[in-house]
């Protein structure tokens, strides 16, 4: 088997030997497990972060536009500019829980073809490239969904500091 280091993406995985051959179905195997359980967690952990996210961001803007709309008279600043500001933010709330289910329905079904390929790796004892490639589109993919809800909560937090802001300058 070749040198891990030198193996290039566009090429199987292809055992000298059954010593080597064992190892890649062991590999492979390993694979199918770490990513049966990184689907459910992912799943799990998505849905939970998603939900406190969702509801504290949304929370604290809608409060932020209730609290504003009640007292109007202790608002120094544009009641306007407040109540737009917190409608930004909740919106960007909703927007962060939507991106968690954006994350779900792009890397889902790279997870489960994944977890197929290594199946098939496992009974042919070899690892095709194809499957080292759908393996290595599943990083970006994460990257990017996690940098995009960390943008959209982050801009629902200055949102509603931008609400409190305008009501009391």
């Amino acid at each position: 088997m070749a040198d891990p280091q030198n193996v290039q993406e566009d090429s199987d995985l292809i055992p000298a030997n059954e010593l080597q051959a064992a190892q890649i179905r062991e590999i492979a195997l390993n694979g199918v497990d770490s990513l049966q359980r990184t689907a459910a967690n992912m799943q799990d952990n998505s849905a939970a972060m998603g939900r406190w996210i969702l509801a504290s961001l949304l929370a604290m803007n809608s409060g932020g536009a209730a609290a504003v709309l009640s007292a109007p008279d202790r608002v120094v600043g544009p009641l306007g500019a407040s109540l737009v500001a917190f409608g930004i933010g909740a919106t960007l709330a909703v927007a962060t829980g939507i991106n968690g289910l954006v994350t779900a329905l792009r890397s889902g079904p790279l997870i489960g073809e994944s977890i197929e390929l290594l199946r098939l790796s496992v009974y042919e004892s070899r690892i095709h490239a194809s499957t080292r490639r759908k393996l290595n589109s599943l990083a970006p993919i994460i990257k990017q969904q996690i940098i995009a809800s960390a943008t959209l909560a982050g801009g629902s937090v200055l949102a509603f500091c931008a609400g409190i802001f305008f009501a009391v300058t």
